[in-house]
């Protein structure tokens, strides 16, 4: 037996109600085809990455299982006929690998850091090139005692 892992949106058009039926559904699908489900969360009804098929949330379901290669393949055949799931992908875990967590035992995220440059630093070349100017602009001692040896060689 192998892991696998099922996540599927179902459209808001439907009510929460028919939402978990269809959950309910597909984990009945599991079982009756000689799966077992290790672990089965109803995320709720979240906002999706992008617009499908004209709509911006959804009910997202997971199903973590236990089953032969058949199981999965007519889990698959079952979403693609199924009306009201908009996306869905099965995949395969590595179980010895991949230990399984609820979502709600994962640990917090970290905070994640915006694109681009910090307001109180600049790109690495400007860095280089600002400190150039400001050498020009005001010499330090080393540059200083370097001017006064070559005015000597000179005389």
């Amino acid at each position: 037996m192998r892991t696998y892992e099922a996540l599927f949106i179902v459209t808001p058009d439907v009510t929460q109600e028919d939402a978990v039926s269809t959950f309910e559904k597909f984990k009945t699908i599991v079982t009756e085809n000689g799966g077992e489900i290790i672990n089965d969360e109803a995320w709720g009804k979240l906002k999706l990455a992008y617009e499908i098929e004209h709509k911006n949330e959804g009910y997202y379901f997971l199903i973590q299982f236990n089953s032969d290669v058949n199981v999965p393949a007519e889990l698959e055949r079952r979403f693609k006929y199924d009306e009201s799931v908009i996306r869905f992908i099965v995949i395969k875990i590595d179980g010895k690998k991949f230990k399984l967590k609820k979502r709600s035992d994962m640990t917090q995220r970290a905070p994640r850091r915006g694109r681009g440059f910090r307001k109180d630093s600049s790109r690495q070349g400007d860095k280089q090139n600002s400190a150039e100017k400001d050498e020009a602009e005001n010499p330090s001692e080393d540059s200083k005692a370097e001017e006064v040896s070559e005015e000597n060689t000179e005389e």
